[in-house]
Protein backbone atom coordinates (compact mmCIF):
# COMPACT_ATOMS: atom_id res chain seq x y z
CA UNK A 1 0.00 0.00 0.00
CA UNK A 2 1.22 3.51 -0.68
CA UNK A 3 1.71 6.69 1.47
CA UNK A 4 2.58 4.61 4.73
CA UNK A 5 3.69 7.82 6.21
CA UNK A 6 -0.18 9.35 6.47
CA UNK A 7 -1.25 6.18 8.55
CA UNK A 8 -1.33 6.30 12.52
CA UNK A 9 1.20 4.39 14.12
CA UNK A 10 -0.62 1.88 15.34
CA UNK A 11 -2.35 0.92 12.07
CA UNK A 12 -1.00 -2.28 10.34
CA UNK A 13 -4.12 -2.48 7.95
CA UNK A 14 -5.76 0.24 7.05
CA UNK A 15 -9.58 -0.51 6.87
CA UNK A 16 -9.92 -4.00 8.68
CA UNK A 17 -12.33 -3.06 10.53
CA UNK A 18 -14.18 -1.98 7.47
CA UNK A 19 -17.62 -3.39 8.89
CA UNK A 20 -17.89 -1.40 11.55
CA UNK A 21 -17.12 1.66 9.40
CA UNK A 22 -19.62 0.28 6.74
CA UNK A 23 -22.35 0.23 9.69
CA UNK A 24 -21.53 3.88 10.55
CA UNK A 25 -22.14 4.98 7.23
CA UNK A 26 -25.31 3.31 6.34
CA UNK A 27 -26.67 4.80 9.52
CA UNK A 28 -25.51 8.60 8.46
CA UNK A 29 -27.28 7.79 4.64
CA UNK A 30 -30.36 7.06 6.21
CA UNK A 31 -30.29 10.17 8.45
CA UNK A 32 -29.52 12.19 5.26
CA UNK A 33 -32.85 10.73 3.42
CA UNK A 34 -34.87 10.81 6.75
CA UNK A 35 -34.00 14.63 7.07
CA UNK A 36 -34.08 15.53 3.32
CA UNK A 37 -38.09 13.62 3.42
CA UNK A 38 -38.90 15.44 6.71
CA UNK A 39 -37.43 19.09 5.01
CA UNK A 40 -40.07 18.49 2.09
CA UNK A 41 -42.77 17.78 4.95
CA UNK A 42 -42.06 20.91 6.88
CA UNK A 43 -42.08 22.76 3.44
CA UNK A 44 -45.43 22.12 2.77
CA UNK A 45 -46.41 23.87 6.41
CA UNK A 46 -47.13 27.14 4.68
CA UNK A 47 -48.79 28.60 7.80
CA UNK A 48 -45.30 27.91 9.94
CA UNK A 49 -43.57 29.53 7.45
CA UNK A 50 -44.29 32.96 8.85
CA UNK A 51 -42.84 31.64 12.60
CA UNK A 52 -38.94 31.93 13.49
CA UNK A 53 -39.32 28.34 15.29
CA UNK A 54 -40.21 27.12 11.65
CA UNK A 55 -36.91 28.78 10.48
CA UNK A 56 -34.96 27.41 13.44
CA UNK A 57 -36.11 23.48 12.98
CA UNK A 58 -35.52 23.77 9.29
CA UNK A 59 -31.98 25.23 10.28
CA UNK A 60 -31.50 22.47 12.76
CA UNK A 61 -31.98 19.95 10.25
CA UNK A 62 -30.56 21.16 7.90
CA UNK A 63 -27.00 21.03 10.11
CA UNK A 64 -28.03 17.48 10.99
CA UNK A 65 -27.99 16.57 7.37
CA UNK A 66 -24.76 18.39 6.70
CA UNK A 67 -23.00 16.82 9.60
CA UNK A 68 -24.30 13.21 8.31
CA UNK A 69 -22.46 13.64 4.74
CA UNK A 70 -19.43 14.86 6.85
CA UNK A 71 -19.66 11.66 8.67
CA UNK A 72 -20.40 9.48 5.60
CA UNK A 73 -16.71 11.41 3.69
CA UNK A 74 -15.08 11.02 7.15
CA UNK A 75 -15.94 7.02 7.35
CA UNK A 76 -16.04 5.63 4.13
CA UNK A 77 -13.66 2.54 3.71
CA UNK A 78 -13.81 2.26 0.07
CA UNK A 79 -13.36 6.17 -0.74
CA UNK A 80 -10.64 6.83 1.81
CA UNK A 81 -9.30 3.69 0.49
CA UNK A 82 -8.78 5.86 -2.87
CA UNK A 83 -7.98 8.72 -1.32
CA UNK A 84 -4.91 7.10 0.67
CA UNK A 85 -3.47 5.29 -2.57
CA UNK A 86 -3.16 8.55 -4.37
CA UNK A 87 -0.51 11.01 -3.47
CA UNK A 88 0.22 12.34 0.30
CA UNK A 89 -0.48 15.96 -0.58
CA UNK A 90 -3.66 14.64 -1.75
CA UNK A 91 -4.75 12.70 0.66
CA UNK A 92 -3.79 15.02 3.85
CA UNK A 93 -5.86 18.03 1.50
CA UNK A 94 -8.77 15.63 1.79
CA UNK A 95 -8.35 14.86 4.90
CA UNK A 96 -8.06 18.78 6.36
CA UNK A 97 -11.52 19.46 4.05
CA UNK A 98 -13.34 16.85 5.86
CA UNK A 99 -12.52 17.61 8.77
CA UNK A 100 -13.44 21.39 8.45
CA UNK A 101 -16.67 20.39 7.21
CA UNK A 102 -17.65 17.63 10.41
CA UNK A 103 -16.17 20.26 13.12
CA UNK A 104 -18.05 23.14 11.33
CA UNK A 105 -21.87 20.98 11.09
CA UNK A 106 -20.97 20.39 14.54
CA UNK A 107 -20.38 23.86 15.94
CA UNK A 108 -23.27 25.19 13.70
CA UNK A 109 -25.40 22.88 15.86
CA UNK A 110 -24.07 24.34 18.77
CA UNK A 111 -24.39 27.97 17.71
CA UNK A 112 -27.82 27.36 16.29
CA UNK A 113 -29.01 25.56 19.66
CA UNK A 114 -28.01 28.84 21.39
CA UNK A 115 -30.16 31.12 18.96
CA UNK A 116 -33.04 28.23 19.55
CA UNK A 117 -32.61 28.63 23.26
CA UNK A 118 -32.88 32.67 23.16
CA UNK A 119 -35.61 32.61 20.93
CA UNK A 120 -37.83 29.86 23.35
CA UNK A 121 -36.94 32.36 26.22
CA UNK A 122 -38.33 35.70 24.02
CA UNK A 123 -41.69 33.71 23.45
CA UNK A 124 -42.50 32.63 26.49
CA UNK A 125 -40.75 35.01 29.10
CA UNK A 126 -41.59 38.45 26.24
CA UNK A 127 -44.09 37.38 23.90
CA UNK A 128 -44.69 41.24 23.68
CA UNK A 129 -41.01 42.00 22.06
CA UNK A 130 -41.22 39.16 19.92
CA UNK A 131 -42.28 41.58 17.28
CA UNK A 132 -39.77 44.01 18.14
CA UNK A 133 -36.65 42.04 18.66
CA UNK A 134 -33.90 43.11 16.67
CA UNK A 135 -31.90 39.37 16.83
CA UNK A 136 -35.69 37.55 15.85
CA UNK A 137 -36.24 40.26 13.10
CA UNK A 138 -33.16 39.70 11.41
CA UNK A 139 -33.13 35.48 11.62
CA UNK A 140 -31.91 35.34 8.20
CA UNK A 141 -28.74 36.73 8.81
CA UNK A 142 -28.17 35.33 12.18
CA UNK A 143 -28.18 32.08 10.65
CA UNK A 144 -25.80 33.37 7.65
CA UNK A 145 -23.30 34.75 10.54
CA UNK A 146 -23.25 31.17 12.52
CA UNK A 147 -22.97 29.21 9.03
CA UNK A 148 -20.02 31.12 7.43
CA UNK A 149 -18.62 31.98 11.46
CA UNK A 150 -18.71 28.44 11.97
CA UNK A 151 -16.85 27.61 9.12
CA UNK A 152 -14.32 30.08 9.71
CA UNK A 153 -14.18 29.58 13.62
CA UNK A 154 -13.02 25.87 12.69
CA UNK A 155 -11.16 26.32 9.25
CA UNK A 156 -8.37 28.37 11.05
CA UNK A 157 -7.66 25.57 14.13
CA UNK A 158 -8.41 22.43 11.79
CA UNK A 159 -5.89 23.50 8.94
CA UNK A 160 -2.86 24.15 11.28
CA UNK A 161 -0.95 22.20 12.98
CA UNK A 162 -1.71 19.12 10.72
CA UNK A 163 1.27 17.34 11.51
CA UNK A 164 -0.49 14.98 13.84
CA UNK A 165 -3.50 14.09 11.61
CA UNK A 166 -3.22 10.89 10.29
CA UNK A 167 -5.77 7.91 8.66
CA UNK A 168 -6.55 5.41 10.97
CA UNK A 169 -9.20 3.19 12.70
CA UNK A 170 -11.21 6.19 12.11
CA UNK A 171 -10.65 6.75 8.39
CA UNK A 172 -10.22 10.67 8.40
CA UNK A 173 -10.67 11.09 12.29
CA UNK A 174 -7.81 10.99 14.04
CA UNK A 175 -7.40 10.06 17.49
CA UNK A 176 -5.48 13.11 18.27
CA UNK A 177 -5.81 16.68 17.17
CA UNK A 178 -3.79 19.72 17.78
CA UNK A 179 -3.91 22.00 21.25
CA UNK A 180 -5.58 25.39 19.34
CA UNK A 181 -8.75 23.41 17.87
CA UNK A 182 -9.31 21.72 21.18
CA UNK A 183 -9.14 25.37 22.81
CA UNK A 184 -11.52 26.73 20.39
CA UNK A 185 -13.89 23.73 20.38
CA UNK A 186 -14.27 23.81 23.69
CA UNK A 187 -14.21 27.73 24.51
CA UNK A 188 -17.05 28.00 21.91
CA UNK A 189 -19.22 24.93 23.49
CA UNK A 190 -18.42 26.45 26.82
CA UNK A 191 -20.13 30.04 25.81
CA UNK A 192 -22.94 28.25 23.94
CA UNK A 193 -23.96 26.00 26.76
CA UNK A 194 -23.90 29.40 29.22
CA UNK A 195 -26.09 30.81 27.13
CA UNK A 196 -28.68 27.85 26.31
CA UNK A 197 -28.44 27.18 30.53
CA UNK A 198 -29.12 30.92 31.32
CA UNK A 199 -32.43 30.79 28.67
CA UNK A 200 -33.82 27.97 29.78
CA UNK A 201 -33.43 28.76 33.42
CA UNK A 202 -35.53 31.51 33.17
CA UNK A 203 -37.49 30.16 30.79
CA UNK A 204 -38.07 27.06 32.82
CA UNK A 205 -39.48 29.12 35.43
CA UNK A 206 -42.15 30.80 32.85
CA UNK A 207 -43.34 27.30 32.19
CA UNK A 208 -44.24 26.11 35.31
CA UNK A 209 -46.53 29.12 35.69
CA UNK A 210 -47.89 28.06 32.41
CA UNK A 211 -48.90 24.39 34.39
CA UNK A 212 -50.18 26.13 37.09
CA UNK A 213 -52.59 28.31 35.16
CA UNK A 214 -53.94 24.36 34.18
CA UNK A 215 -54.21 25.51 30.46
CA UNK A 216 -54.61 22.38 28.74
CA UNK A 217 -54.52 23.93 24.88
CA UNK A 218 -54.50 26.53 22.31
CA UNK A 219 -51.08 28.47 22.28
CA UNK A 220 -49.77 27.88 26.07
CA UNK A 221 -49.65 24.06 24.74
CA UNK A 222 -47.97 24.75 21.60
CA UNK A 223 -45.32 26.92 23.28
CA UNK A 224 -44.53 24.25 26.03
CA UNK A 225 -44.29 21.37 23.36
CA UNK A 226 -42.19 23.35 21.38
CA UNK A 227 -40.07 24.20 23.97
CA UNK A 228 -39.75 20.90 25.43
CA UNK A 229 -38.10 19.88 21.69
CA UNK A 230 -35.78 22.30 21.72
CA UNK A 231 -34.83 21.62 25.51
CA UNK A 232 -34.83 17.72 25.02
CA UNK A 233 -32.41 17.84 21.90
CA UNK A 234 -29.93 20.84 23.34
CA UNK A 235 -29.69 18.35 26.22
CA UNK A 236 -29.30 15.13 24.40
CA UNK A 237 -26.50 17.58 21.59
CA UNK A 238 -24.22 18.01 24.75
CA UNK A 239 -24.60 14.21 26.23
CA UNK A 240 -23.35 13.63 22.63
CA UNK A 241 -20.52 16.32 23.40
CA UNK A 242 -19.24 14.39 26.12
CA UNK A 243 -17.38 11.66 24.43
CA UNK A 244 -15.41 14.01 22.13
CA UNK A 245 -14.55 16.28 25.31
CA UNK A 246 -13.40 12.83 27.09
CA UNK A 247 -10.92 12.34 23.97
CA UNK A 248 -9.65 16.04 24.38
CA UNK A 249 -9.04 14.80 27.90
CA UNK A 250 -7.74 11.63 27.40
CA UNK A 251 -5.20 13.19 24.61
CA UNK A 252 -3.80 15.40 27.20
CA UNK A 253 -3.50 12.83 29.70
CA UNK A 254 -0.70 9.87 28.89
CA UNK A 255 -0.22 6.60 29.95
CA UNK A 256 -4.29 5.46 29.03
CA UNK A 257 -5.06 2.88 26.44
CA UNK A 258 -5.19 2.87 22.98
CA UNK A 259 -8.55 0.34 24.08
CA UNK A 260 -9.87 3.14 26.28
CA UNK A 261 -9.77 5.91 23.64
CA UNK A 262 -10.99 3.84 20.65
CA UNK A 263 -13.96 2.79 22.32
CA UNK A 264 -14.64 6.31 23.52
CA UNK A 265 -14.26 7.29 20.05
CA UNK A 266 -16.82 4.96 18.74
CA UNK A 267 -19.46 5.50 21.72
CA UNK A 268 -18.97 9.43 20.60
CA UNK A 269 -19.08 8.14 16.63
CA UNK A 270 -22.04 6.27 17.12
CA UNK A 271 -24.23 8.07 19.29
CA UNK A 272 -23.79 11.38 16.65
CA UNK A 273 -24.94 9.47 14.04
CA UNK A 274 -28.24 8.29 15.75
CA UNK A 275 -28.39 11.81 16.87
CA UNK A 276 -30.30 13.11 13.38
CA UNK A 277 -32.13 10.83 13.23
CA UNK A 278 -33.46 11.19 17.29
CA UNK A 279 -34.09 14.43 16.29
CA UNK A 280 -36.24 14.29 13.55
CA UNK A 281 -38.69 11.08 15.56
CA UNK A 282 -38.13 13.53 18.52
CA UNK A 283 -39.81 16.05 16.77
CA UNK A 284 -42.55 13.86 15.07
CA UNK A 285 -43.97 12.22 18.40
CA UNK A 286 -43.72 16.13 20.71
CA UNK A 287 -45.14 18.27 17.91
CA UNK A 288 -49.18 16.80 17.56
CA UNK A 289 -50.29 19.26 15.12
CA UNK A 290 -46.78 17.89 12.92
CA UNK A 291 -47.98 14.25 13.27
CA UNK A 292 -51.92 15.32 11.95
CA UNK A 293 -50.04 17.08 8.61
CA UNK A 294 -47.90 14.08 8.26
CA UNK A 295 -51.23 11.52 8.58
CA UNK A 296 -53.34 14.05 6.36
CA UNK A 297 -50.65 13.65 3.55
CA UNK A 298 -50.37 10.10 3.72
CA UNK A 299 -54.74 10.05 3.33
CA UNK A 300 -54.52 12.02 0.48
CA UNK A 301 -51.72 10.37 -1.20
CA UNK A 302 -54.21 7.15 -0.79
CA UNK A 303 -57.00 9.17 -1.83
CA UNK A 304 -55.06 10.21 -4.67
CA UNK A 305 -53.67 6.63 -5.78
CA UNK A 306 -56.71 4.60 -6.01
CA UNK A 307 -58.26 7.51 -8.47
CA UNK A 308 -55.37 7.16 -10.70
CA UNK A 309 -56.08 3.01 -11.44
CA UNK A 310 -59.48 3.93 -12.43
Amino acid sequence: MENKSIFCDDITEFCADSSNLTGIVSINIFSIIFNILNLFVLRSLEKSKRTTYFWIIVNIMISDVAASIAFVFAFNCWLNMEIVNSSSATAKIYQVVVLIFAFTSFMTRNFIFALASYERYISICRPFNVSSNKVLNNLGICFVIIWVGSCVLMAIPVATGTENYCYGEFGVMPLKFNPQLDVVFGVCMTITCFICILCWFRAWKELKKMERRNTTGGDDLAVRRSAQYIMLMFVLFYLSSIPTILGVVFNQVGGLSQNLVSVNRWISTIYQSLYSILNVIAYILMTPGYRLHISSLFKKRSAVAPAGNR
